[in-house]
Order: structure tokens, then sequence, then C-alpha cells
């Protein structure tokens, strides 16, 4: 059956999906389902937020609560229940501003946050909040070697984070990019944050 009967029989479409995964490409086929208006409306409207913010989170809840994915079926909850221990964190070794070798630790925080994290670092108008997108980083991401959240004085120990400010911000949306694109959730989401789109506006 072509794509466009599934859309006039059901509103139902099928996609395949590629990614690139430990450098390697992936696929596989997905089962969308078209959201209603109302739902699609509410979908686009969490990313244009306020203070140019877009909630990408509650973009992606909103696509989950309301099956736009109708096969593999994801939830938040599943999601979270099953990211494996080894991705849940991570470590990178840095060298600091004064030369000394540094640890930065990460924990993945839930997929939700996570969504909203990636997404701060652009904000609508294209500019990046530097401030607001550390102070996440901060709550949800960045912890000691005892998994014990850091705070902004640890960028400005020279023992420690000193100068690394960049490095933090790269290192930490590189290891929650690499989390969301396991086994291509982040690229099956994406589609399902397109078909939102075209339902608003169709190309003509």
């Amino acid at each position: 059956m072509s794509e466009l009967s599934e859309l006039l029989n059901n509103n139902q479409v099928t996609r395949t999906v590629k990614w690139e995964e430990d450098g390697e490409e992936k696929s596989r086929e997905i089962i969308l389902q078209e959201p209603d208006a109302r739902t699609a409306t509410q979908i686009i409207g969490t990313m244009s937020g306020a203070n140019n913010t877009a909630y990408f989170g509650e973009a992606i809840g909103l696509i989950l609560d309301n099956n736009v994915i109708v096969n593999p079926k994801l939830t938040f909850s599943d999601l979270n229940h099953n990211l494996s221990k080894e991705d849940a964190k991570t470590s990178v070794e840095l060298v600091n501003g004064d030369g000394k070798k540094v640890t930065l630790y990460m924990k993945f925080p839930d997929y939700r946050t996570a969504f909203n994290i990636l997404m701060y670092a652009q904000k609508t108008d294209g500019s990046v909040d530097i401030t607001g997108m550390l102070d996440l980083l901060f709550e949800n991401v960045l912890v000691d070697g005892n998994q014990k959240k850091l705070d902004w004085d640890w960028l400005d120990d020279h023992n420690k984070g000193y100068g690394l400010t960049s490095d933090v911000m790269e290192e930490a949306v590189k290891f929650l990019s690499e989390v969301l694109n396991k086994d291509g959730v982040f690229a099956m989401l994406m589609e399902g944050f397109q078909l939102a789109t075209k339902q608003i506006s169709r190309v003509r």
C-alpha cells in the first residue's frame, strides 16, 4: 500500500528513519499517526515559548501521549526505564585554563529534561542563553565523582573547571545528544514532529 493510500485510509504513514550511532549508519521503519489539528497546534506551540525558549521536551511529550508514533510504541517512562546504566553516565578528561587535567562527570537526567536542555542551547531567535543553559546543566547533568551535583563554583576553581565553560557545554550537549540518538529515538521523534508541522501547514 502506498503512503498516499495509507493517509487516505487512516491518516497513518510509514517512514524509514536513518541515523548514525557509534559511527555506523542505521535505519528502521516506523508507523506514524497524523495528529488532529488541535494536538498539532499544541505540539508546535511548545516551540515558541516565553523568552524565545523552545520547550522541546514538552513537544515530545505531546507526540508520545497522543500516539503520533504508532510503531514502535514509545513512552517517556519506558525510555527512562530501559536506559542502560552504561549510557546513563559518562566522564571525559579535560585540561583546564591552568593546564591541569580534570575529569568532567555527567549523568543523564531523564528524556523529557534532556530534550528540553538540548533545545535550550538554541533559542528560537537563533541566540544562545549561556547562563540559562549552564543553570540547567548544573541542576540536571554535571556531577562530581560521587554523582553529587556540581555548581558554578566548580568553574571558578583553579584546581577544577577553571576556563572550561565552553568545553563543559560542548561535552554535555554531545553526551545528551548521543543518548537521545540511541536506537534512533531522536530520529523517530523528529519524524513525528515534522508530521505535526505538516498537519498545520501543507506544502503546496
